[in-house]
């Protein structure tokens, strides 16, 4: 039996009713003033369906209000939100099935539609008590229980579907992820060094060769640009510039040999040479040798590594 859509018009003519004997309760004492509620407005939610001439920011203004209410684990409605709930219940026929709101009967494309329609409607009832003329007002807690309700039974439908899970507070072109979005990392991509020891303790120790004036000022921000904790091929940015070391040559090839010894850096010398340049030049350390008296200026290098053990 295919599943009749959702018509918030014939939804409206029970509400209006229900409210009329509500009225009746209200003045008899029956029902508390409090719970009265204001009859949904008959907008269509079929494809042709829009927001509410009178206030197109409903639905913003409904989502923004309630995603931060937290919910207790009870999900307890209130009396106009229970009635409210009950008439949707019985307008779509739906039915607690494996943990879900489903419609009873109908193809699963059909539930979807029918729940997704009555979602949109429900986004778009009003957003302030004051418009409570314009249409029934949720409160908080009320709206977020029943489109978390709605959300679950849409996105279990959306599985079998074979579709993306639809999040209310995400626009259509942020929920769809298509391949042509992902970035390949090129073959030629420059790649951030990996540091077992990790990013914090080769900034510390950045920051003693900065404060020393032997890597240009800035760098020791930058350093998240060049080298990574993760042993997966991480692109540098594009627009991220080498590493400028500020003294002798010497110095930087002895810094970085120790540095590879210790395990502190990882990957390749010909790699980690393109993080660097020596006085705005182009850095090469394969092959250098470090001559005797330079050995005897060494020791800032080594100060300073004695300090990150």
């Amino acid at each position: 039996m295919k599943s009749e859509p959702f018509d918030p018009d014939v939804m409206f003519e029970r509400i209006k009713h229900a409210k009329e004997q509500e009225a009746k309760m209200v003045v008899s004492g029956i029902w508390p003033k409090e719970f009265r509620g204001i009859p949904v407005p008959p907008e269509k939610t079929s494809g042709n369906w829009k927001p509410p001439k009178y206030d197109s920011g409903c639905r913003k203004k409904n989502l923004d209000r309630i995603e931060g209410v937290q919910l207790d684990h009870t999900e307890e409605l209130s009396p106009v939100g229970d009635t409210l709930w009950e008439l949707i219940r019985r307008e779509l026929e739906l039915e607690w099935t494996n943990g879900f709101w489903l419609p009873r009967t109908g193809l699963p494309q059909e539930k979807h539609d029918l729940l997704f329609d009555a979602a949109d409607w429900l986004l778009n009832t009003p957003s302030d008590p004051d418009d409570s003329k314009k249409g029934y007002y949720l409160s908080n807690n009320d709206l977020r229980i029943l489109v978390g309700r709605f959300r679950s039974a849409i996105n279990i439908l959306r599985e079998q579907l074979g579709m993306k899970p639809w999040n209310p507070w995400k626009t259509e072109q942020e929920q769809t992820a298509t391949v042509k979005d992902i970035e390949i990392i090129r073959e030629d991509a420059l790649l951030k060094i990996q540091t077992p020891t990790g990013l914090d303790k080769l900034k510390a120790l950045f920051a003693d060769l900065e404060t020393q004036g032997m890597v240009a000022p800035g760098t020791t921000e930058t350093i998240g640009d060049h080298f990574t904790e993760t042993t997966l091929r991480d692109p540098s940015p594009e627009d991220s510039k080498p590493i400028e070391w500020m003294r002798q040559k010497y110095m930087l090839v002895h810094l970085l040999r120790r540095l590879i010894a210790t395990e502190v850096l990882g990957g390749k010398i010909c790699e980690l040479e393109q993080h660097f340049t020596l006085k705005g030049k182009p850095f090469v350390m394969r092959h250098h040798s470090i001559k005797g008296s330079e050995r005897n200026q060494l020791s800032p290098i080594e100060l300073i590594l004695k300090k990150h053990p």
